[in-house]
């Protein structure tokens, strides 16, 4: 196991999980880097789950299947056919949510998606991973869907119990618990650059790592104005924002 002080957790955004290869490749980067990463939901599928529980088409579920199925049919056969077995039940699960009106599981399911498929690539190549949710992992949300962090610190013994045991283990982020009610709730925009900060903080890492596809960061979200792009940043500068 790693020692704790030299620890890195690595998040992945879904811009740079768009297919079979690059989930390849974050795997390669993670079995040369570090055990723990956390995943955002590979490109488009969360929007894609919006538009499906927006409009209560459980057929479109298929094609989700479909998308899934691109991500994983260059793994070995039968590590294939596991991982495939595993996500159709995911999708069940889907259908489940959207009856009973479960939007926050069903919408932050992404995550969890990515996290099967990035933890079967790296076990593709040798190495030991299991996958693990959000809300099993254990992340705490407050009523306004950011981390609480003062409860995250003593919530991530699933994750710890699998690294003692010598597992990579990849998270999926997005999807926690309310702090209060113990309810699946979605996180806010970008939670999950906070949820990296929260589990690296909880297990004593090191460092965190945000691996994104993006031309840069804005001054202030946008949807508040158009205040210009960074293109680039360094680490005291983000210190001082």
């Amino acid at each position: 196991m790693v020692a704790m002080s030299d620890l890195v957790v690595v998040k992945y955004g879904g811009s740079v999980l768009k297919d079979a290869g690059s989930f390849r490749a974050a795997a390669e980067y993670q079995m040369s880097r570090s055990p723990v990463a956390l995943v955002s939901a590979p490109a488009g599928v969360t929007n894609q789950l919006m538009d499906i529980y927006d409009g209560k088409d459980q057929s479109l579920l298929l094609r989700l299947k479909d998308a899934y199925w691109e991500f994983v049919k260059d793994l070995p056969q039968k590590l294939g056919a596991q991982t495939m077995q595993e996500l159709e039940r995911e999708v069940e699960h889907l259908a489940l949510y959207l009856d009973i009106g479960a939007r926050d599981a069903f919408v932050g399911s992404g995550e969890g998606h990515a996290a099967i498929i990035l933890s079967s690539h790296i076990n593709s190549l040798g190495g030991n991973s299991e996958f693990t949710r959000g809300p099993d992992a254990i992340f705490y949300l407050n009523g306004h869907g950011l981390p609480d962090m003062e409860k995250g610190r003593e919530s991530f013994g699933p994750v710890s119990e699998k690294l003692e045991r010598g597992k990579t283990v990849v998270v999926g982020g997005y999807l926690g618990r309310h702090s209060t009610t113990g309810q699946h709730k979605l996180g806010a925009r970008n939670v999950n650059d906070a949820f990296a900060a929260a589990l690296a903080g909880a297990l004593g890492a090191a460092a965190v790592e945000i691996i994104k596809d993006v031309p840069g960061v804005y001054r202030v979200p946008p949807e508040f104005g158009n205040y210009g792009l960074l293109e680039k940043l360094s680490y005291d500068e983000a210190r001082k924002k």
